[in-house]
């Protein structure tokens, strides 16, 4: 797992075309080309789904403590937000990056809005 979690850190670091790349690859520009790794490499796929896991375990009892939601609420709501956003990053990239991420967070996250009561900072949409 240790050398996974170095495989993802060390994807995220290297920003430069190896020389051995194919050209598919080196036709792919910025964080696409990175990305693709996410989604085509299995051990890769595995370790950030892992690391999702327990990031959704950290936020679950943080949702659960502003009293809003039950400790099953909680856990469901904290696993559909980390992995709504990784979808949303695959959607992104099996479109082609042709839009802004963002974009695809934003359409991808739309539905879970309803979870969260309206606040004085929300702009009406």
């Amino acid at each position: 797992m240790v050398v996974q979690s170095q495989m993802v850190s060390r994807f995220w670091s290297d920003r430069s075309t190896s020389e051995g790349a194919s050209e598919g690859l080196q036709a792919e520009k910025g964080p696409r080309r990175r990305v693709r790794y996410f989604f085509a490499e299995p051990s890769v796929r595995m370790t950030v789904c892992a690391t999702l896991d327990r990031a959704s375990q950290r936020i679950a009892p943080l949702l659960a403590e502003v009293g809003q939601l039950s400790q099953t609420q909680a856990r469901v709501t904290a696993n559909a937000l980390t992995f709504g956003y990784f979808a949303a990053l695959e959607q992104w990239y099996l479109d082609g990056a042709n839009r802004p991420i963002a974009d695809y967070v934003e359409e991808g996250m739309r539905p879970l809005r309803s979870i969260w009561p309206p606040s004085d900072h929300e702009d009406p949409a």
